[in-house]
């Protein structure tokens, strides 16, 4: 089990013209660390680059202007966004948002701020992994016609998205067991 920390990005993906970048907050505030969501596979998740600082994603994002950009951003970062730097970058065209909590699930749901016309998605931290997942297969395969020349990196994209297919497939497996035993459980 790892967590968006194991999440190490493969260079091969900054080639694209399409960036898939995920904002996260680590901060601790005074009363507790901000909750954790685990990940069973962030070994696979290669195709993101992840920022836990608003200020350095904001200057990636800018650096990086050629670029069309998912955004997948937690409920805290877009809300800071919102109110320190308030700047729309013309370039992400795709946002997600993640929420830690219930309460804010809803609040994002009906977000006004920021952004609000280009959030595509808002996620429960019990289905983000595999909206990430769903998300990387779709990156990955509008990304690859670009690299059909480089044969190399278009083997290494076409194996990534087999991997996330794969995770993807033991998902529904494990949720086609849990009804199972939920059957099983209301015969007795």
């Amino acid at each position: 089990m790892g967590t968006i920390d194991d999440i190490e990005f493969d260079d091969n993906y900054s080639h694209s013209i399409f960036g898939f970048l995920l904002l996260d907050d680590q901060i601790l505030n005074h009363i507790s660390p901000s909750p954790v969501i685990a990940l069973h596979h962030p070994s696979l998740m290669v195709f993101i680059h992840v920022f836990h600082d608003l200020i350095q994603c904001q200057q990636y994002i800018n650096n990086e202007n050629r670029k069309m950009i998912s955004l997948v951003i937690s409920e805290k970062q877009i809300t800071n966004w919102n109110r320190e730097i308030n700047v729309i970058n013309h370039n992400i065209n795709k946002v997600y948002i993640f929420c830690k909590t219930w309460s804010n699930y809803f609040t994002m749901k009906q977000w006004h701020g920021c952004y609000r016309d280009k959030i595509q998605d808002v996620y429960l931290p019990d289905k983000f992994e595999y909206n990430l997942l769903r998300l990387g297969i779709d990156y990955i395969h509008k990304i690859m016609p670009e690299f059909r020349q480089d044969r190399g990196v278009f083997r290494k994209f076409v194996t990534d998205a087999k991997n996330l297919v794969r995770a993807l497939d033991n998902y529904f497996q494990d949720q086609i067991d849990s009804l199972d035993d939920d059957l099983s459980e209301a015969a007795d």
